[in-house]
């Protein structure tokens, strides 16, 4: 029953701008239709609410952005409503 926004960037015109961490996007994001707005680009992980919609970047497996030098990725669990960023060493 979750509605689900996946896209590689942003999720409007120009679709291959950045929603980093710090961005004032957040506020339109906040306007979608969705529960959740799963999307990449930066390469920086983050899990943020926006209003209703949580906004989830899993970040990077190989080439991470967030000044952390670890690898992560994202688990959404929709029967719990939760979302978990998980890092790994690349070593």
């Amino acid at each position: 029953g979750a509605r689900i926004l996946m896209v590689h960037a942003s999720p409007w015109q120009p679709f291959d701008g950045y929603v980093t961490p710090q961005s004032r996007d957040f506020r339109r994001i906040a306007d979608l239709p969705y529960d959740y707005v799963i999307l990449g680009h930066t390469h920086m992980a983050m899990v943020h609410e926006a209003g209703s919609v949580t906004v989830i970047n899993p970040g990077s497996c190989a080439e991470p952005r967030d000044r952390d030098p670890r690898g992560s990725y994202a688990v959404l669990d929709l029967a719990q409503r939760r979302v978990d960023i998980h890092r790994f060493s690349q070593d």
